[in-house]
């Protein structure tokens, strides 16, 4: 929401050059530091403006217009006094909008649900029914998931319980948690649902040295080949270097994380069937 189309235009070009299919993007997200009109959605669950749904429609529509998904990502916590009832109904909304449209779109209906660091992110189960309905009445056939805390047996229950379209994982944010993942995703294909592989550990501060001298495996490199032969149908580069770009290029970023950057120049020699 912060950085300007041409730059979008461009990121989107460039990761798709280096095999990416999909991307994910958070419309709600903030920073306490930062502007809260910048966000997508209102605390009274409006629409903030039309200028703010045109920049979001048109960062859908480069990522459509280069053939890759894009998956939504909503948090409640990033506003002040933000009722659960007015959340679903400015994700509803969003939905509304976007029906018959965007095709390559998805929803994550909250970020982390049920995280400790706010008590914005916790939904019970009869809530998340309630968002997933409220999408689905307003757009039938747009792709709902959560993601939870909890591993992988909370992971499947959610997504049974509020019968969501897929199961989105996040990974441990340590040190070799890609050595966990196979047995993670064999777990969660009980759901009967694709697996998502939303999030693994990212540099610097989570597991991963950004410096690539003196590495011999890269760990995104490993994580995703994993992740691919144990039959998820999705992973995601949980990249330092996109949290904030209002002031520069990804692509431009990146370099600042030798080893995100190896990974991304080394993706397109993998050869991972969709």
């Amino acid at each position: 929401m912060r950085a300007d189309l041409d730059t979008i235009t461009s990121d989107v070009a460039y990761l798709k050059s280096r095999g990416f299919s999909g991307m994910r993007v958070f419309p709600q997200w903030r920073r306490p530091a930062q502007n809260p009109g910048e966000t997508l959605i209102d605390a009274a669950g409006a629409i903030r403006s039309e200028q703010n749904w045109d920049h979001f429609a048109g960062v859908l529509r480069e990522a459509g217009s280069c053939g890759m998904l894009v998956d939504v990502t909503f948090n409640r916590e990033s506003l002040p006094d933000f009722s659960v009832e007015a959340y679903g109904r400015g994700i509803a909304e969003v939905a509304r909008r976007l029906k018959g449209t965007a095709p390559h779109v998805l929803f994550d209906l909250q970020n982390e649900r049920n995280h400790p660091v706010h008590d914005a992110m916790t939904f019970d189960t009869g809530e998340v029914i309630r968002l997933r309905n409220a999408v689905k009445a307003a757009d039938p056939d747009r792709i709902v998931m959560m993601s939870t805390l909890g591993g992988p047996d909370e992971s499947v229950s959610l997504a049974l319980a509020a019968s969501l379209d897929v199961v989105a994982f996040h990974e441990s944010q340590s040190a070799g948690w890609y050595e966990h993942t196979a047995e993670q995703v064999q777990s969660l294909l009980r759901a009967g649902r694709p697996v998502y592989l939303q999030e693994g550990a990212r540099a610097p501060d989570r597991g991963v040295n950004c410096s690539a001298a003196g590495v011999s495996l890269n760990p995104w490199v490993r994580a995703v080949q994993i992740a691919h032969s144990a039959g998820a149908a999705a992973w995601t580069f949980h990249t330092d270097a996109g949290f904030q770009l209002g002031a520069r290029r990804f692509q431009d970023a990146i370099r600042a994380c030798p080893s995100e950057s190896e990974f991304v120049d080394a993706l397109p020699t993998l050869r991972l069937e969709p």
